[in-house]
């Protein structure tokens, strides 16, 4: 008898039981976790933050499949992280990265990968060039 009990016990509470956490519940929420992913068109390179959709990288690449031209980065809420020029897979050119805040890190410009020129770097509270570095240029080799 106290084993029928136990049995019908055990089995009104596994019936009884609704699965909160069921795909049909309005109310669920979802705590998968969706990795980022990324599409190639042609040249043209894409990759998206998997949580929210949000465009993360963008650029081009060369017939070699070397990034070509500029390439934006993104933060998760859209906003412009960083912008940086390539030519044939070396940082080539002006480059820009922005705080979290929006407001400028640091600008400059590269000359095949090596930070070259003067670089001047930016308050996050402020927003006001906090100094400069000068990198020089590179000697021909």
């Amino acid at each position: 008898m106290k084993n029928l009990l136990y049995v019908l016990l055990t089995c009104f509470i596994l019936t009884g039981c609704k699965d909160e956490t069921a795909a049909d519940d309005p109310n669920r929420v979802s705590t998968e976790v969706k990795e980022d992913y990324e599409k190639v068109d042609g040249s043209h390179y894409k990759a998206f933050y998997g949580s929210n959709d949000q465009l993360k990288t963008e650029g081009t690449y060369d017939s070699k499949g070397k990034k070509h031209g500029i390439w934006v980065h993104y933060f998760p809420d859209g906003r412009k992280q960083s912008i940086v020029e390539f030519r044939h897979g070396l940082k080539n050119g002006y480059s820009i990265v922005y705080h979290a805040n929006g407001s400028i890190y640091y600008r400059g410009e590269y000359k095949d990968d090596e930070m070259v020129g003067e670089w001047d770097f930016y308050d996050v509270n402020t927003g006001q060039k906090s100094h400069t570095k000068d990198y020089g240029y590179p000697t021909k080799k």
